[in-house]
């Protein structure tokens, strides 16, 4: 559920809920515990991907192509690759569902390994998503390696500051401010607190 407030004269609160799954939805998640992921890689990819299906693909759009995320500095990526079946088309509500329940998963269980997440409806494999340890990029032209968001802070170039920005580096309008209050908040509940809003907004 996610809360819209606006300030001002008429000031208003509206509540917003996710939409339901397609019927007969289901994410298989299979981990590899053989296989230990970096955590923050884990978080920052499944949120990059989460913003990239909400920015570029409308609710019910179809996913034709694999995706990849990661960055080049980073040891974990998560694709998202559609079954080559045209009776069986991987759309973006379908992603983000997955993506969302992964990402609660992962956050409750410490599941920092490899995982793998198979998108059903009615046992029928539409597409899955994957948490791995980085490929070559030039394995695949289809993949989108994005680079984490550069933090400039009042006293250190890092988020570990007490206040301070943080700046898109490919859109320099985007700038979020931040500064924490004292509170401690577990980074699992701000992952999926997080999550749960871009899926709601996708």
């Amino acid at each position: 559920m996610l809360y819209l407030a606006h300030t001002g004269p008429f000031s208003s609160l509206k509540i917003i809920t996710a939409p339901l799954p397609p019927h007969g939805f289901e994410a298989k998640l299979e981990f590899d515990k053989s296989v230990t992921l970096n955590p923050l890689e884990v978080y920052l990819v499944a949120i990059e991907m989460m913003s990239y299906i909400g920015g570029n693909l409308k609710w019910r759009d179809p996913i034709t192509i694999p995706i990849s995320m990661s960055a080049h500095i980073f040891t974990t990526e998560c694709n998202i690759k559609p079954v080559l079946n045209p009776r069986n088309r991987l759309r973006a509500d379908m992603a983000v569902q997955g993506l969302y329940r992964a990402g609660v998963v992962i956050a409750q269980d410490g599941g920092f390994h490899k995982l793998h997440v198979g998108l059903l409806i009615r046992d029928d494999l539409y597409g899955q998503i994957n948490f791995n340890p980085t490929t070559n990029p030039g394995e695949s032209v289809t993949n989108l390696y994005v680079d984490p968001l550069q933090a400039s802070s009042t006293n250190a170039t890092s988020v570990m500051a007490d206040r301070g920005q943080i700046h898109d580096p490919y859109d320099t309008k985007f700038t979020i401010d931040f500064a924490f209050n004292g509170k401690t908040i577990k980074s699992q509940d701000v992952f999926t607190s997080f999550l749960n809003a871009m899926a709601i907004a996708a």
